[in-house]
């Protein structure tokens, strides 16, 4: 299994691509909707690149604001596909 920290990193890196602007002092616990640095189609982008780079897949109800609200918890979404994968 991946950490989470790992795999923090990485949607780090891919959130960092794809924000409209990047809040000050962005951290893994950054509201990324609320501070107005992603929308919908940011979402999109990121779950599509998270798809090619982990090789997971994500239900059309797991994409959510409340699934992308942060890097932590994007990370955390990843890790679940991850295991479920292996299981």
């Amino acid at each position: 299994m991946m950490q989470v920290t790992s795999i923090e990193s990485k949607v780090m890196a891919i959130v960092r691509q794809v924000l409209i602007h990047e809040p000050a002092g962005l951290d893994c616990t950054t509201h990324l909707v609320k501070t107005g640095a992603l929308d919908s189609l940011g979402v999109l982008a990121i779950s599509t690149a998270l798809e090619a780079q982990f090789g997971i897949a994500f239900r059309e109800l797991e994409i959510n604001p409340g699934n992308f609200a942060s890097v932590r918890a994007i990370a955390d979404l990843t890790a679940r596909k991850l295991d479920a994968r292996v299981e």
